[in-house]
């Protein structure tokens, strides 16, 4: 490891312009030491969606959203074979240095039509998820259902939920999620419902997802503060 340190060094020193993006090895060289040379690393070769989950769940405990190199991938996954949803693929790159890693021209019109929105949504919330602050709502590794973060802006304006639901199963009811992190006093609508609470209002009775019928859906939940 002092040895790639020590020519990345050499590198950025010799083109200070140059911009480096660093792999990960399966998570062995995702550290600090790394981040100093490059801003972005690869996660982990492993592209589909749901194991991705997981990946970066354990990523972001220690390492900023902006950190992690995260695409859109080609589907069924060459890794173990999953079809997962274009918008739910979108969703889960969304945190990280969204991208694509497939070919265009395999899409189907209905999928290539998401990429504008997708773009859209990581030019809208990008700022937002590499600057605000991570809570983790819920883990798909435990639960074995759905994950779900929330991010909060530094100054409160604004907040995200990002929720992925991986097994619907047999629901009755919507899944409910607390959201920490809100100014307490200040008032929130949530977009997804209209509703307006403060942020305690927000933390204390939580928001109840809509149930969701299938497998590998998600939803993206922006909340803005009310002046």
């Amino acid at each position: 490891m002092l040895g790639v340190y020590e020519l990345q060094e050499r590198l950025v020193t010799a083109f200070p312009d140059l911009l480096l993006e660093n792999c990960c090895s399966g998570g062995g060289r995702f550290d600090a030491g790394m981040l100093y040379y490059s801003p972005q690393i690869w996660a982990s070769d492993n592209t589909e969606a749901i194991d991705r989950l997981v990946i970066q769940e354990g990523t972001a405990l220690i390492f900023p959203l902006s950190s992690m190199g995260a695409h859109v991938a080609a589907c069924p996954s060459h890794t173990n074979g999953r079809s997962t949803p274009f918008a739910t693929r979108g969703r889960v790159s969304l945190p990280g240095g969204f991208g694509y890693e497939l070919d265009l021209e395999k899409l189907s019109p209905e999928d290539r039509a998401l990429i504008r929105t997708q773009l859209a949504e990581y030019r809208q919330y990008g700022p937002l998820l590499h600057e605000g602050d991570y809570y983790r709502l819920a883990s798909y590794s435990e639960n074995h259902r759905y994950d779900a973060y929330f991010v909060v802006a530094k100054d409160g304006g604004e907040a995200l939920l990002n929720f992925v639901q991986v097994a619907s199963g047999v629901q009755r009811s919507g899944v409910r999620l607390t959201l920490p992190g809100l100014d307490p006093a200040a008032r929130y609508r949530c977009t997804l419902t209209g509703e307006v609470r403060t942020g305690a209002g927000w933390r204390l009775g939580g928001l109840v997802l809509p149930v969701q019928r299938e497998d590998y859906t998600s939803l993206l939940v922006p909340l803005q503060r009310v002046e």
